[in-house]
């Protein structure tokens, strides 16, 4: 038998319909409670509307929900309206640019591990970005079924971590250095130092040390280090069969360098050692050791000096453009040593100046016609005759080269009085001083000359005469 479909009023109607919003406000959800014996009953879309309005649910309602509901079966529970959650803000991030991870062995490109590039040192630039921050988000705010706003968390902001030598860019988004050198994290804050200083010993523990700026070691450096700088480099230990270069400064070793026909330094500027045994050492400016040089060989472009106690070089070959002082030279074994005084620069400077005046003669021989043309130009004057008129449209255009012509020039005469004032810096006397003995087998050479020592002498002085012969003199007798 099929039931008449009752016909309540709203109010009894909408009394089946029960509403429940969350404790959060986030969800509400719908049941039609009608009890068996009432049924069928009609129910329209404004009868849910109504009922979710006296629950005061406005937000995030379903509408194919609302559709579907007013159909049986009833006594079912579903979400008919969600809210917005908010959306809190993302805390501020920072971005290290620079390697943070432990010293790894560099893979080759033939599989080998080479154990000696660890990257130990982390070298920066001036300038160069450290660290970027993301700045914090504010989130997005969220809506309750019932229409009231969700205020978001704002994210929290982090300070970038300024060290020394760093600062932090007008943006308030990165953090530079500010000067070049190694860089790393202390306390939390990022550092950037252009002294490196190494506390142990320089081994296969650590690597290689390439760095920017100076490095100081207080310890010994073993075999087959490398040791890489831009500027000085102190070693408070002793210097095996390594290799230490410094790009524009200085390397002193405060003890030994044993360098076993395989150490090789090489500096800018000066070397020191207290005593120097199977090394090769070049320098642009002098090489001073304080006890002996022995079996090396040893190029410089100032002096070479060895005058402490025992204060001796012997074995090997000593090359540079001053001069040599020492107290022996030479053993009594008659190891041979050969020593030579010669500015074995001269030809490339010679060759470079030689340039600079050919140079000079071709601009000259192209600005002479100009400076004719210029000289008529004044001799025109203001005249306005037609045959001056394009006289001087003629020379006006052949003056035009004269503008980037003559500023070369003036270049070049500047490079000139240089070259002439550095020639004139390498006119010291060339000479090799011995304030002990100097033994057979020593082979001195300054300049063109050269003198074979065949019997042992003491106390002499070679000095290179008129540019032409070497004269040997007593020491103590000076000139």
């Amino acid at each position: 038998m099929i039931k008449e479909i009752r016909k309540l009023d709203d109010r009894a109607r909408r009394a089946y319909i029960k509403i429940n919003v969350s404790p959060n406000q986030l969800k509400a959800t719908c049941k039609i409670d009608i009890p068996e014996e009432l049924e069928p009953v009609i129910l329209t879309k404004e009868d849910i509307k109504a009922a979710l309005k006296l629950r005061g649910v406005v937000f995030g309602i379903n509408e194919e929900i609302v559709n579907d509901i007013i159909n049986p079966p009833y006594r079912r529970e579903v979400v008919i309206a969600e809210g917005k959650p908010k959306k809190n803000g993302e805390d501020a991030k920072l971005e290290y640019l620079f390697d943070l991870g432990k010293l790894t062995p560099k893979e080759l490109e033939d599989g080998r591990v080479d154990f000696f590039e660890l990257g130990y040192v982390k070298n920066v630039v001036e300038g160069q970005i450290l660290v970027k921050k993301i700045p914090p988000t504010s989130g997005e705010a969220g809506m309750t079924v019932t229409g009231k706003r969700i205020e978001p968390i704002s994210g929290r902001d982090k300070k970038l971590p300024m060290g020394k030598n760093t600062e932090i860019s007008p943006n308030g988004l990165e953090l530079r250095a500010t000067t070049q050198g190694h860089v790393y994290i202390k306390n939390n804050k990022v550092m950037v130092e252009n002294i490196f200083v190494i506390s142990s010993d320089i081994d296969v523990s650590t690597g290689h040390i390439d760095f920017l700026g100076r490095v100081i070691v207080h310890g010994d450096v073993a075999d087959r280090i490398r040791i890489t700088a831009r500027d000085d480099i102190e070693i408070y230990g002793d210097v095996r069969a390594a290799t230490i270069k410094s790009t524009e400064g200085s390397i002193k070793i405060s003890r030994a360098i044993f360098g076993r026909n395989s150490a090789f330094l090489k500096a800018k500027k000066n070397i020191s050692a207290r005593f120097v045994e199977q090394a090769r050492l070049e320098a642009g400016g002098d090489v001073i050791v304080q006890e002996y040089i022995l079996h090396s060989e040893v190029r410089c472009e100032g002096k070479i000096a060895v005058l402490g106690k025992p204060g001796i070089i012997a074995g090997g070959s000593y090359y540079c453009i001053e001069s040599l002082y020492t107290n022996d030279l030479g053993s009594e074994s008659g190891v041979k040593t050969q020593v030579e005084v010669n500015d074995f620069t001269a030809p490339k400077l010679q060759e470079e100046m030689s340039k600079l005046l050919d140079e000079r003669s071709v601009l000259k021989a192209k600005l002479a016609p100009l400076e004719r043309a210029l000289k008529d130009l004044r001799e025109i004057g203001i005249r306005e005759d037609a045959l001056a008129t394009q006289r001087r449209e003629e020379l006006l255009e052949l003056v035009k080269p004269f503008r980037y012509l003559y500023p070369q020039l003036c270049l070049l005469e500047d490079e000139v009085e240089e070259k002439k004032k550095f020639f004139k810096t390498l006119s010291s006397p060339q000479e090799v001083v011995c304030l002990g003995r100097i033994y057979p087998g020593v082979i001195i050479k300054i300049g063109p000359d050269e003198v074979v020592i065949k019997a042992m002498y003491s106390s002499k002085r070679f000095v290179l005469i008129n540019n032409k012969s070497i004269s040997v003199r007593d020491v103590r007798a000076g000139r």
